[in-house]
């Protein structure tokens, strides 16, 4: 494994949550959404790069598919089904799911890894919603034996075969969509999450993955350093320009919705990517080092689980501050720490066993319990500071809870009966009957007024 390919995993990721989170915290859509699903793609097309590089002369049999396709499914699968589990556990608290043959239909199809293939709109999106891109990946296993053979033949020719079925499957769904076969809504939906138009981002990347074995030649320091920045830069303002672009208008005469999904969402950004993947393997320069310094590999290992369990957190944390006055910033480190520190203990406590336990399992050797692995997550400082960052965070937002809480709770009190907002709340004991609220006295035309505010408690038994 190239370390610093395992580094960058971690920043894509990161992407995807900080967008997420921002909009959290904004509460509002901040349109930065583009910039997720190019870090989305981004995924895709090291995925390619890395299984190009790792499975080069391994797939040379029926057994070497079969282990293959092992590894694969347990890399991802544990993952998946606990952020599912997590997922529908915190929608049925919140009352977001009623069961009925819709749900468990989704739900089972949930369980295969195959909701982003059905031509259902909004399935790829039900309970866990960043699990969408895990099963068109899936669909990417799949198929790579069988395209792997072409890229090592004739790697140009595998790779225009991919670009004219990349751009034929678009063309044929902006087709659709004008006949009104299909609706636009439905077409953008496709165009993003199905794997028929998001192969071309993975089969890119096996063409990047086959330039760099047959030129495996290191740079020199001083040139790694110069394409680095290069690359970076280049990627950046590619960024920029596919973001605001409007490809829809590319044909005079012809609104082209699904290709300006398609090249926004991934496939424009898609050969600066694997060009930055070849760049980054090759490179000995200063971002290179610093993707592959050991912290950035750990956090590289549990991107997954992270990309995975943001949106469980999100939907847990979005309820608790739900009528609360809390800050943005608040809110988005509430979800990026408690975000990291889910992945830490997915990773340790079920990713890793969980792939030793089904490997072992399905290719019929002996299982021995990883408990080495269980043992470094345990002891590990990453899990301990996160440990240490999500109490001090989470005991700071059930503090400021309360004090939004208490401060909502004397703003309504203060302006039910028209007294200052400081002296509204006066809370007494009645042993385990009641509180008094507020009590309030002032004077009227022939009268005194006063205003009593009780609460009663669970053991109020008076009439």
């Amino acid at each position: 494994m190239i370390n610093q390919l395992t580094g960058i995993r971690f920043l894509a990721a990161a992407v995807v949550v900080f967008v997420h989170a921002g909009n959290l915290a904004a509460g509002k859509d901040m349109g930065f959404s583009v910039y997720a699903a190019n870090a989305v793609s981004l995924f895709f097309v090291l995925s390619g790069f890395i299984l190009a590089i790792v499975y080069d002369d391994r797939m040379d049999s029926a057994g070497s598919w079969y282990r293959f396709y092992v590894a694969r499914f347990a890399r991802i699968w544990p993952v998946h089904i606990a952020c599912l589990v997590f997922a529908f556990f915190v929608l049925s608290n919140l009352n977001e799911i009623r069961w009925n043959d819709t749900v468990l239909r989704n739900l089972a199809i949930n369980c295969t890894l195959t909701h982003s293939w059905l031509p259902i709109r909004k399935l790829a999106y039900w309970f866990n919603g960043p699990s969408w891109s895990i099963s068109t990946e899936f669909a990417f296993y799949l198929v790579f034996p069988f395209v792997l053979p072409l890229f090592q033949r004739r790697k140009w020719l595998a790779l225009g075969a991919s670009v004219i079925f990349g751009v034929a499957s678009v063309a044929m769904l902006d087709a659709a969509t004008h006949s009104g076969f299909v609706q636009r809504n439905e077409a953008l939906y496709f165009t993003y999450v199905n794997p028929i138009f998001r192969v071309f981002e993975f089969l890119l990347g096996i063409f990047a993955g086959q330039i760099y074995l047959r030129k495996q030649a290191k740079f020199t320091t001083t040139v790694s350093t110069i394409c680095e920045l290069t690359c970076i830069t280049l990627m950046l303002v590619a960024i920029s320009i596919v973001a605001n672009a409007n490809f829809a208008d590319l044909i005079d005469g012809v609104e082209l919705t699904s290709a300006d999904a398609w090249l926004k969402n991934g496939a424009a950004m898609a050969p600066i990517y694997a060009l930055l993947l070849v760049v980054l393997a090759k490179s000995s320069g200063p971002i290179s080092r610093l993707l592959s310094h050991p912290a950035s590999i750990y956090l590289g290992e549990i991107s997954f689980a992270f990309y995975l369990v943001q949106q469980p957190v999100i939907a847990w944390i979005k309820h608790q501050s739900a009528e609360l006055l809390l800050s943005p910033s608040l809110l988005f480190l509430t979800v990026i720490v408690f975000a990291l520190t889910g992945a830490v203990f997915l990773h340790g406590f079920i990713e890793a066993p969980a792939r030793s336990f089904i490997s072992n399992l399905m290719t019929k050797r002996k299982f021995r319990v990883e408990f080495k692995q269980v043992i470094d997550s345990v002891l590990s400082p990453v899990v301990w500071l996160s440990m240490v960052g999500s109490f001090f965070l989470g005991t700071a937002l059930l503090s400021e809870i309360k004090i939004q809480t208490e401060t909502v709770f004397r703003d309504r009190v203060a302006l039910l009966w028209n007294i200052d907002a400081g002296d509204a709340v006066r809370s007494v004991e009645f042993k385990d009957q009641a509180i008094l609220k507020s009590a309030t006295a002032s004077e009227g035309e022939s009268d005194l007024i006063i205003r009593i505010l009780w609460e009663k408690l669970p053991n109020w038994d008076h009439q």
